[in-house]
């Protein structure tokens, strides 16, 4: 009969393979710490309660996680059964349960391999499961020791193990589930009698099977899930995996990646199909992409909206809007809260924060256009400059509709050029411009006459002395 289930999470350890201040499970992976890709998997099936070990930077990990989650601080890192036995507590509060414990560090376990997991556990009526996988190289895992029935009989870390014991390659994978009744008895059977001089969470299997209780494992699904974060080398592999997966879930719904070897997109993207990633793009955040799109060459887009029909060429996107039929690009820039509304174009080396560029209006060329609101069909020629900064504050610039812009101009905020009005070419506008009129706030033109010729003359003369 299934029961209740509660997890328990395991990570107080800090990682020091990892050789970096930040805890291991707190590092970066496909979008988000490694931790909150196993906890919202155990979420999928359903747990009642969880209850995190916390130890080192233990208010980063709560900061993180934030509130609805058991907190159980381990003052003294003495290995993973001793980090197990501070959760005593939290097992007695559910002791008619089955209880889920996971080492943190593995974040690719699926739904599916903890339902089979769970299923193994209910089918051999066990008092604790043991998840397994298959290592061709399974140095510094736990391995699993096996009677000549195949059952469970007992399990040996890798700096206890004999030489016969090391040829065995399949390991235990950090993932286990008791019965809580049999997880309390277990505890009798932790001790720190081994090479590390640590209570090993192992030994609670050893003391189930000595006490005749059944003890069971299965093999996860696929091997590469049950890969521990141990290190920067098997950190790219579950990056790697993560995005090798969520690039196939992407064109296998229409959408095309010529490239898979040099795209990144994170899980959280969306994209719907018919559209185009070309190489060496990098998606990531709550970025959602329309249909018939052609994202990059080397595009970065973070937390962006894109609508159908853009055209985003070696460029990077922040926290921006873009809508249907935009051409931005090569190398322009949208920093955060920038709208481009319907077939307005950002071309080359253009950089836009914080404003909106109104319907069918272009900023073409070298050009900085911040906390701007830019009308329809309006025309920033090219090294048109918004002065929005005034060393203290920043302040807002209009320009309306039909209005244009010429080049080597500089717009002072706050100023607003009216709709249909005209900026000369090299001027710098520090006052309103009416509707319709043209402004020129530059020196005027003088031609000296035959100066150069002089200039000459006067030089030659000079140098003859």
């Amino acid at each position: 009969m299934n029961k209740d289930l509660v997890a328990i999470l395991l990570t107080a350890g800090k990682g020091k393979r990892m050789k970096s201040k930040l805890i291991k499970n707190l590092h970066p992976l496909a979008g988000k710490p490694i931790i909150n890709h196993l906890i919202d998997t155990v979420k999928e099936i359903n747990v009642k309660d969880i209850a995190v070990v916390i130890g080192n930077d233990a208010e980063k990990v709560k900061q993180n996680l934030g509130e609805g989650y058991n907190y159980i601080y381990q003052k003294e890192l003495l290995g993973t059964g001793h980090a197990l036995l501070q959760a005593n507590d939290f097992i007695h509060q559910h002791r008619d349960c089955t209880i889920l414990v996971f080492l943190a560090d593995g974040p690719l376990i699926t739904k599916e391999s903890l339902e089979l997991l769970l299923h193994k556990h209910y089918t051999d009526r066990a008092s604790a499961t043991l998840m397994t996988s298959i290592k061709d190289k399974p140095f510094g895992f736990g391995r699993i020791v096996r009677n000549e029935d195949g059952r469970v009989a007992y399990t040996v870390e890798e700096k206890d193990a004999n030489e016969r014991e090391k040829l065995i390659k399949e390991v235990w994978a950090g993932i286990c589930c008791y019965e809580a009744e049999d997880l309390l008895e277990s505890f009798k059977g932790l001790n720190n009698n081994n090479a590390q001089g640590e209570y090993y969470m192992p030994d609670t299997f050893k003391y189930l099977i000595k006490k005749e209780k059944v003890v069971s494992a299965v093999k996860a699904l696929t091997d590469l899930e049950t890969l521990n974060v141990n290190d920067r080398v098997s950190l790219a592999e579950a990056e790697k995996y993560l995005n090798n997966n969520t690039l196939t879930k992407l064109m296998k719904n229409g959408v095309t990646i010529v490239s898979p070897e040099t795209t990144f997109i994170e899980p959280s993207v969306k994209i719907a199909s018919d559209t185009t990633i070309l190489p060496f793009t990098y998606l990531t955040g709550n970025s959602t992409i329309g249909s018939d799109c052609v994202i990059g060459p080397y595009t970065h887009i973070t937390n962006c909206e894109i609508a159908d029909n853009a055209v985003i060429e070696r460029s990077t996107l922040r926290d921006s809007t873009v809508h249907s039929n935009v051409k931005i690009g090569p190398f322009a820039y949208l920093r955060p809260n920038t709208l481009v509304k319907t077939k307005g174009k950002i071309g080359t080396f253009v950089e836009v924060k914080n404003s909106t560029i109104g319907k069918e209006s272009k900023v073409n060329h070298l050009s900085y256009v911040g906390d701007t609101d830019v009308g329809e069909k309006v025309n920033l020629g090219a090294g048109a400059i918004v002065v929005n900064y005034d060393g203290v504050n920043k302040h807002r610039t209009t320009v309306e509709d039909n209005a244009f812009v010429g080049c080597n101009s500089n717009l002072v905020a706050p100023v607003k050029i009216e709709k249909g009005a005209y900026v000369a070419a090299g001027s710098t506008v520090t006052d309103n411009v009416p509707s319709n009129a043209l402004a020129i706030a530059r020196s005027r033109q003088i031609n000296k006459e035959d100066w150069v010729s002089r200039r000459k003359r006067v030089k030659e003369s000079t140098n003859k002395h």
